[in-house]
Parts: structure tokens; C-alpha cells; sequence
């Protein structure tokens, strides 16, 4: 049943068809994060909805500049670069702002600089960390010269990210856990 609905909707198969779907998990993770925000008991004003979608809008071409001096190619793979950059950019900004509750930048240089921060803010680190290592993991099939269509840019580099965020957002899950753990079993003794 899901392989008829997957043909249906990427008639020519998923990896020829990656363009479509790298931007259609931008747009279920964006809206998953809108209606988060917007469905929260409590819920965040319209500005800080505003903040974090002009740190998105920032962050794109700073990523699509990245992948281009890493080696992209500027003109013929400029929306390949773009979906890619789109992708990693929600991947990086929404489950750090979600965790953290906040888009302020001197809390981001903060956390850059320094180790010891509280656990959730090295959580969020841990996610961000995760998936550019995952990113930049997912690049190196590209060099192997096996001409298969999952190769070609940006599609390793792209599920190495999200392998890379749900490993983080795994270790992230469980290092909140460990320290709420202790600190209820810190309270109860």
C-alpha cells in the first residue's frame, strides 16, 4: 500500500524525484514547528515566530555559500544546493529554537564558546553538532565513482544530515532524561 502511494506520488521513483521530497520535509518540518508554536499552551507570541523565520531566511545562503565553497557547483546545481541548504537549515535552527525557547544570538555565541551550560542547551548543541557531522559524513559516497543515481549531489549529503539529527535528537532525548532523572532523584533523597 505505501509502495502504490509512494509510486503514485514520485512516479519516477524517490531518489530521481529528491528534489520534491527534500522540500517537502522543509515544509511538514516548518509546518510541524508553526503549528507547534502556534497549538502551545504556552505559546510564544508572533514575534518570536517572526525571529525564527528570519534566522531561517539568514541561515539559507549561508549554508548555499558553504556548500559552494565546499565544492557545488554554483550554476547547474543551484537548486540542488538551495533544497539542501533549505533542508539543513530547519534541520539546525527549529529543534534548537523549539528546545531552547529562545532565538537569541548572544545565547547561541554562548553556547559556541563555552562547555559547561545547562543540560538542555548541551542537548541542543549535541543536535546541531550531530547533524553537520551527518552532512558532511553523507558527502563522501559522492566521491565514489559508482554512477549510481543516489550519489549525485545533494542526496547523501542530505540523509547523512537527517540520520545526523535523529541520532542527535536521540542522545539529545536521552541526556535530558539522565538529568531531569537525577535531579528528581536529588530532590527525593
Amino acid at each position: 500500500m505505501v509502495v502504490a502511494l509512494l509510486h503514485l506520488v514520485f512516479p519516477g521513483g524517490i531518489v530521481e524525484s529528491h528534489f520534491y521530497v527534500i522540500n517537502l520535509l522543509c515544509v511538514l518540518t516548518l509546518s510541524f514547528y508553526l503549528l507547534r508554536q502556534v497549538l502551545a499552551p504556552t505559546s510564544r507570541d508572533v514575534k518570536a515566530i517572526g525571529k525564527t523565520t528570519l534566522h531561517l531566511v539568514v541561515m539559507v545562503p549561508c549554508f548555499n555559500v558553504a556548500a559552494i565553497l565546499f565544492g557545488a557547483h554554483p550554476i547547474s546545481q543551484c537548486w540542488d544546493t538551495f533544497t539542501w541548504s533549505m533542508l539543513l537549515s530547519v534541520l539546525l535552527l527549529l529543534p534548537s529554537v523549539s528546545l531552547l525557547e529562545t532565538t537569541d544570538m548572544i545565547l547561541w555565541t554562548r553556547l559556541l564558546l563555552q562547555s559547561s551550560c545547562h543540560y538542555k542547551e548541551q542537548a541542543a548543541v549535541v543536535v546541531c553538532a550531530t547533524t553537520l557531522l551527518g552532512a558532511w559524513c553523507g558527502a563522501f559516497p559522492i566521491l565514489l565513482d559508482w554512477n549510481r543515481p543516489w550519489q549525485v549531489w545533494p542526496i547523501p549529503s542530505c540523509i547523512g544530515a537527517l540520520v545526523g539529527n535523529a541520532l542527535g535528537g536521540m542522545l539529545g532525548a536521552m541526556m535530558i532524561f539522565h538529568a531531569e532523572g537525577s535531579a528528581t532523584s536529588r530532590k527525593s533523597a
